[in-house]
């Protein structure tokens, strides 16, 4: 299973360390911006393709807005 993790980064570094380690114990295929790697696309676009890729959207939602642009 292929699951897309989403967050607003800055302010939730240690809720993402903890899903992220829960998501590899049970050895299920994470797609995180950790993972990216560098393409020739947006980083929205290289986002959207893996989402698209994904079975299952984790979203961890905190205090901040994450952006527009």
């Amino acid at each position: 299973m292929k699951v897309f993790l989403s967050s607003t980064f800055l302010d939730l570094v240690g809720e993402r360390e903890a899903v992220l380690k829960a998501l590899h114990k049970k050895s299920a295929s994470t797609l995180a911006m950790e993972y990216f790697v560098a393409t020739p696309t947006t980083p929205r676009e290289t986002a959207l393709e893996k989402l698209r890729n994904s079975d299952v959207m984790v979203l961890v939602i905190g205090f901040k807005a994450g952006t527009l642009l």
